[in-house]
């Protein structure tokens, strides 16, 4: 009686081991980081970033992607905000939806990266090395 009570804890012990459960590296992570999600802004300008998704808003117009991946980067642009924006994040997607004049810039479903490189205190971003534009966390 024992000798089967032992056989099945052992089997369902390999089929959760074996099927049943994932290791830690094949969960997939959040396509983009918590540390950029939120709304960020700059004047009238809007980034919102959600775990899937980069929707900018200005009064022309909106876009929106659907972010697939991203990978870290290093800020390798030498001047006096690298020490404050030293690393950050390249998101890959897919256009989802436009308006306003964004229709002649960005087509339905085409990929696009956009680089995000986050200050060391967590609450600014600035997008593609651009310095000039510096988005605060809402």
């Amino acid at each position: 009686m024992m000798k089967n009570a032992f056989i099945g804890l052992l089997v369902i012990l390999m089929v959760f081991g074996f099927i049943g459960c994932k290791d830690d590296d094949q969960i997939i992570p959040d396509p983009v980081p918590l540390e950029l999600q939120g709304t960020w802004k700059l004047n009238t300008i809007e980034y919102i970033l959600t775990k899937n998704t980069f929707k900018m808003i200005v009064s022309t117009g909106t876009f929106e992607v659907k972010i697939n991946s991203y990978t870290i980067e290093n800020n390798n642009i030498i001047n006096n905000k690298n020490e404050e924006f030293p690393s950050g994040y390249k998101l890959k997607g897919n256009i989802t939806s436009t308006s306003g004049g964004y229709e002649s810039i960005f087509t339905i479903g085409n990929e696009r990266d956009f680089i995000f490189f986050i200050n060391v205190d967590k609450n600014k971003i600035i997008s593609d090395g651009n310095y000039n534009n510096i988005f605060e966390k809402q």
